[in-house]
This record gives structure tokens, sequence and C-alpha cells, in this order.
């Protein structure tokens, strides 16, 4: 083989080592290497201050801050994949995954900040059910000559906490029987109009 194609194959074949580590080897170089891999790089694989290290066998990112004359003495690391604070929570459509559990009490609940001195998942009142449009009546009374009036649902008993309340920004529900002088008697039942949707809450483990 001639000099020159000697030359140009020698070049090609460091060209191909090269890269095949990734920045690595030299002393002084401009760019860091890049290792993934369960085990920790060494001087042999020409690690150096500032090389990045995925831990295959962690799911950790990990960076060399100390060398030796051997191996890396210090990896600090950056980051894990498994880096979710214990406790977190969160939704999901199906099941919770693998390192998640479901916050059974959540079920049929809203979620709400919890205020400052508060009860961290305290709860109040009854958990909806499936799908559950939640209603309320009202038990109101009719004074006067009242006599025998029926039900209807197309006149309507407008409610509030106090007669100005109710004229001014109250709600209806459909007009209730009454008989009797006085009379009292309890609406028809009425939507509480609240709007949701429904997910599975999971808490990390």
């Amino acid at each position: 083989m001639r000099p020159t194609a000697l030359v140009i194959a020698l070049l090609l074949l460091l060209v191909v080592l090269t890269k095949s580590h990734v920045f690595s080897g030299a002393v002084g170089r401009t760019q860091a290497g890049v290792w993934s891999q369960a085990s920790a790089p060494t001087i042999l694989d020409g690690v150096s201050v500032g090389d990045l290290w995925y831990d295959t066998s962690t799911a950790a990112l990990k960076v060399c801050t100390s060398l030796d004359t051997s191996t890396c003495t210090s990896w600090t690391t950056l980051g894990t994949g498994t880096s979710v604070p214990s406790g977190t929570i969160a939704y999901q459509s199906g099941s919770c995954p693998t390192g998640w559990t479901e916050v059974i009490a959540a079920r049929g609940r809203m979620i709400v900040g919890l205020p400052s001195g508060g009860t961290s998942a305290g709860t109040v009142g009854t958990a909806l059910t499936d799908l559950q449009d939640k209603t309320h009546t009202h038990s109101v009374t009719a004074t006067g000559a009242v006599g025998s009036i029926a039900a209807s649902s197309d006149a309507a008993v407008k409610v509030g906490t106090s007669a100005s309340n109710a004229a001014a920004s109250g709600h209806t529900h459909a007009a209730p029987a009454f008989t009797g002088s006085p009379a009292t008697s309890t609406t028809a039942a009425t939507s509480d109009v609240l709007s949701y949707i429904q997910y599975r809450v999971c808490s990390k483990d």
C-alpha cells in the first residue's frame, strides 16, 4: 500500500473510533463525552470532568465533577426518570400507572386548594355517585286563604334566603301542591347545576 493510501486509511479508522466513543478521550477537548450504560465509564473509556453518563440501571442522568488517575470519583445526579416527588397528585383516564396509588377518598369529590392551616385530604359532604346530577328541594309555606292548589311545572316558586333575596337573585323550582290554610309543601327537585368530568385521582408512591 502506498504511504498516501495508508495515511488515509488510518485517518478513516481514527474517525470511526472517535465516533464510537462520542467525544471521549482527549484532554482539553471542547465537547463533553456522553455515555448510556449501566456501569460508570472510566479513564479507559476516555472519561473526563464535565462528561455526562445516563445510568440505564437507575434512569439517572449524571455529570462527572471529580477525576483521579483511573476513574471519575464523583458523579452528580442531574435528574432521574423517577424524580416525581412522593405524594404528587395526578389524574388518569384509566388505572393508575405503576408506582402510583389511587386516592380512594377523592372518588366522587372535587379537589380544592388547601387553605392556610387547613386539613390536608379532609372531606366535606357526601361523595357523588357515577354521573350523578345532584338535586335539592325546599320546604315552602303558603299563608292566607290557600284552599287546594295542584302542583304545576308551568308555575314556579322563587327561593332565596329572604323575600327580598328571592326576588332579586334567588333561583326557581316548579310549584308544589298546596292544601289547606296555611299550607306547607315541598318544591319539586331541581339540579344543583354542578358541571364536572370524571377522572381517576392518583398519588405518587
